[in-house]
């Protein structure tokens, strides 16, 4: 359906009245507060950019009492080029939206005059002129973006004297009144700056009431489709009635439609299109990330990394407890003065939990500004930026001192001829899910540590995997790291860690088509039977690796959260595709659900259980022996999954 033009608009201002919807509370207070009894007041409009300030602008002729002359000015129209330039510049403007919106004519400026002295002429020339030309009106100077002013100001290229003259104009002109639009924190003007707007009264403009949301959703399309009322949730839930956000999801469902005409917009609609929206958005998003103090930026990124796939409240806890996977700490100061800044500029809402105020806001920061990219980003900062972050003592320091311990044990044992050096690779091959192959990429780093030797046939519980029996090898709880073998901990940086906290084995990636293993590097195994119980807290796949014979080789059997399961083939590092997949009712499923996963090995026969039933059987040649590990694996999303009570028997 070419020929339908889509009516959303994704990005400028909403200049007429046909897109415009809801804020009549915002007209209701400029028409009750601009006129004083004595003087007219000065009012100022703030909030998040893209809340519709511009577009509340625009709308305004229509809304305010007919004395007023309104001239709209934005400020990234103007050459800013000193104060005489810019008053040349207003001078100009003004005498433009008279003639065209008010049909009152001037004699053109001459600008030799007006520059040879641009304050006394544009006061005692121009505007004289000006007065008397339009009798008992008065004219409201709305300057949007005036922000900028301040930002040309900082940069050198206008006199700070600007906010002295256009507060001198306010003080005695009466029959001047103006009305300021601000587009950041009011906590971040500069003194002279503040200066400007100390007299005014302020009104907030920040999201769509549902009402006004739900019409904007609704109304351009009704003649060509229905939204359904899951569809409308849905939207209202991403976009929290944004104005801007509503309006660019909005328009690529219209696009949406065009291509696969339907008469009712539903929830899996709208899911469809997020990608898109997204994308679309990518520049406005990525402004608003940049307007972001290093302190806010680690608090967002922070909240992205816990939430994984919804926008739910979050604690502080769970965000220090993220960062401290990276050994990052921020100091409580810094912590309650970025959240404080983030709800006051519709970032984030919440008390004492806190969610993103648009979802969408989540999405991306998930997709393009991972918590370890802002680690890098952030450390590559001046502290003169306000670096909200220090690397501990007690977990930087505290562990190269460990190694320096270790080494000086380790030579004794070496002569004692007691135990054995080994060295740990975290590999991170990148891969296709299902079926797919694709060539790995590793990265990898080295940590020396003291390994256990292997620990001998322990006589105590029975293989549960009939008629299997065997003898069983390992009992660990998976509690803490004392118990052997040694399991690996560490961290490999901007990919993933392993660790034993809050009693029990975590495995987390955060690295989108990889994985993350974990190996008990002192048994090495051919024919057995081995359990685990795995708990996937977030993100898309936990499990079990065994017969890696090397880094980078290894068999992995892993579930999800939906009920289905996959054993996987990874050599040299290239994922060679998967050897079975499928789903069965005796996974548990949804996050924070514990399943007990085993694999029986023998020879090139492979059975796989899930909570003691059988799920699947294949046969592969590819490995014969190797280490066993747990394994968390991100298909499109950052996973973390705990393990517990790890049992192997040999056949």
């Amino acid at each position: 359906m070419p020929d339908i033009v889509n009516p959303y608009i994704a990005g400028n201002p909403v200049t007429g009245p046909e897109m415009f919807f809801g804020r009549e509370d915002v007209f209701q207070f400029i028409s009750q507060t601009l006129i004083g009894q004595h003087r007219d007041n000065v009012i100022v409009l703030y909030g998040q950019r893209r809340t519709g300030k511009t577009s509340v602008l625009y709308q305004m002729r229509s809304h305010v009492d007919g004395r007023y002359l309104c001239i709209f000015m934005d400020m990234h129209g103007f050459a800013l080029d000193g104060l005489g330039g810019f008053l040349w510049d207003l001078a100009n403007h003004i005498t433009r939206v008279l003639r065209r919106d008010y049909q009152i004519q001037f004699s053109p400026l001459n600008r030799a005059e007006f520059m040879a002295d641009p304050r006394s002429f544009f006061e005692n020339e121009f505007l004289t002129k000006i007065r008397s030309s339009i009798g008992q009106w008065h004219v409201l100077f709305m300057l949007d973006e005036v922000d900028y002013l301040q930002e040309q100001v900082l940069s050198g290229k206008l006199e700070p004297e600007i906010f002295e003259y256009m507060r001198y104009l306010m003080q005695h002109h009466e029959w001047l009144n103006f009305l300021f639009s601000l587009g950041s924190g009011l906590e971040e003007m500069e003194k002279e700056y503040a200066f400007l707007f100390n007299v005014g009264l302020y009104k907030k403009i920040s999201f769509l009431d549902r009402d006004s949301a739900n019409d904007l959703i609704t109304l351009p399309v009704k003649n060509n489709y229905q939204v359904g009322p899951d569809a409308l949730e849905r939207i209202y839930h991403i976009t929290s009635g944004h104005p801007y956000y509503t309006q660019l999801l909005c328009h690529c469902l219209f696009n949406s439609w065009q291509r696969h005409s339907t008469s009712c917009i539903e929830a899996r609609d709208v899911d469809e299109v997020l990608g898109e929206a997204v994308e679309r958005g990518s520049a406005v998003l990525k402004y608003a990330w940049e307007e972001l103090t290093v302190g806010e930026k680690v608090i967002v990124a922070g909240m992205a990394a816990t939430m994984d796939r919804d926008n739910h409240a979050v604690g502080v806890k769970e965000i220090e407890r993220v960062w401290r996977r990276y050994n990052v700490v921020i100091p409580e100061s810094e912590m309650a003065k970025a959240i404080r800044s983030l709800i006051a500029r519709d970032v984030i809402v919440g008390q004492e939990t806190y969610a993103f105020a648009v979802d969408l806001q989540r999405l991306w920061v998930q997709k393009y500004r991972r918590i370890a990219w802002v680690k890098e980003e952030a450390s590559s900062l001046s502290l003169d930026r306000r670096m909200p972050f220090s690397v501990p003592f007690s977990r930087a320091m505290h562990s190269s001192l460990v190694r320096f311990l270790a080494i000086g044990v380790c030579l004794l044992l070496l002569i004692g001829g007691s135990s054995r050096l080994f060295y740990n690779n975290y590999y991170l091959p990148s891969r296709q899910h299902a079926s797919a192959t694709a060539t790995a990429q590793v990265f990898s780093t080295s940590i020396a540590r003291i390994k256990a030797t292997v620990i001998t046939g322990i006589p105590t519980l029975q293989n549960p995997y009939s008629p299997y029996g065997g003898t069983l090898l390992l009992n660990a709880p998976l509690i803490q790291s004392t118990k052997n073998p040694v399991w690996d901990e560490g961290t490999s940086p901007n990919l993933g860690f392993c660790e034993f906290t809050e009693g029990a084995y975590h495995a987390e990636i955060s690295q989108t088509n990889a994985f993350y293993y974990c190996s008990a590097e002192s048994l090495t195994l051919s024919n057995f039977a081995y359990q685990v119980q795995v708990t996937i807290i977030k993100g898309d796949h936990g499990g079990i690796s065994f017969r890696s014979p090397a880094g980078g080789s290894l068999y992995y059997f892993y579930i999800d959260t939906q009920g289905n399961y996959e054993l996987d083939l990874n050599k040299d590092h290239n994922f060679m595709g998967a050897i079975v997949s499928g789903s069965s009712p005796a996974i548990k499923t949804g996050y924070n659900q514990s399943n007990l996963i085993a694999v029986v090995a023998e020879g090139s026969s492979f059975d796989l259980y899930v909570n003691l039933q059988h799920v699947a059987h294949a046969t592969d040649t590819t490995f014969n022996s190797g280490q066993i590990g747990v394994i968390a694996v991100d298909n499109g999303h950052s996973t973390e999954v705990a393990f517990r009570n790890a049992e192997v028997w040999k056949l």
